[in-house]
């Protein structure tokens, strides 16, 4: 006759050993955290609705600000294009050097592309920051050097760049 197979032995989980049940909480903990940086990677709506809330919260903080201060100064932004419904508020004061750009009805970005901010002054461009998504609103609110000394001919808009880049074709222009 054929001996049967052994039997396993099953040890009760009082006699496990320690070692074990560490090395598995630590392949845990690491499977944990490398999927939580690929998740990372992939921006969930809920994440998504997050950053627009951020983006709304302070733009009506800053809105609220620059509201109260006395030499808060409103510029208009019109579309570059005579056929585009978007349009756009600037509100900055020159005492706090505060700057706020609002804007809607402006093209969803494609990826790798950001409606970035300016102020020209005497031909030249300078770089004031990239705009946040706000559902459909566009902002960005920031301290801005130089504002108390614009000259009555500076230009502010926004233009649609890639990302990182200093220029770009305007969208939005409005001038003092």
């Amino acid at each position: 006759p054929v001996a049967a197979p052994p039997l396993p032995t099953v040890r009760p989980a009082a006699v496990r050993r320690p070692w074990v049940a560490i090395a598995g909480i630590a392949a845990a903990l690491i499977l944990a955290v490398a999927l939580g940086f690929a998740a990372a990677a992939v921006r969930s709506p809920a994440d998504e609705l997050e950053a627009e809330v951020a983006a709304l919260q302070e733009t009506t903080e800053a809105t609220l600000r620059l509201q109260a201060i006395p030499d808060t100064e409103r510029v208009a932004l019109v579309s570059t294009d005579a056929g585009a419904a978007s349009t756009g508020d600037l509100l900055f004061s020159r005492s706090s050097g505060e700057l706020l750009v609002v804007a809607s009805g402006l093209a969803p970005l494609e990826p790798g592309d950001e409606y970035l901010c300016w102020v020209e002054v005497n031909g030249e461009r300078r770089r004031m920051g990239e705009m946040y998504p706000g559902g459909d609103l566009q902002s960005w609110a920031g301290t801005v050097e130089g504002l108390a000394d614009l000259p009555p001919d500076a230009v502010f808009g926004v233009s649609l760049v890639p990302e990182g880049a200093a220029s770009g074709t305007p969208v939005l222009t409005g001038s003092l």
